[in-house]
């Protein structure tokens, strides 16, 4: 995944949320996303569980019902759990509890 500091939420394509399996049920609620691009891109919001080393927890994610998106790791439900260090000098990003 990308990690986008700039997203609201995560988002994955279609077929990736199908890989891992999910469903659009008659409870989901069709909603749309303006990308970077300005194009709306529709979604629904779907919970799964999500792992960062040894963390393994529940996230909010945006399934993409189109497969023109990349993976991206957004702030919501994620970004406040850890302190995230970019070291591109040495190409390394680390995920730090932030407990």
């Amino acid at each position: 995944m990308y990690i986008d500091s700039g997203a609201d939420i995560s988002m994955i394509p279609f077929r990736f949320g199908k890989a891992i399996g999910l469903r659009q049920t008659p409870r989901d609620t069709l909603r749309e996303i303006g990308g970077i691009s300005g194009g709306a891109v529709p979604y629904l919001l779907k919970r799964v569980d999500l792992g960062i080393g040894r963390m393994q927890f529940p996230v909010r994610i945006a399934w993409a019902l189109i497969e023109e998106v990349p993976l991206l790791l957004g702030r919501m439900d994620v970004f406040s759990r850890f302190r995230i260090l970019f070291d591109e000098r040495r190409s390394f990003v680390e995920f730090e509890d932030a407990g």
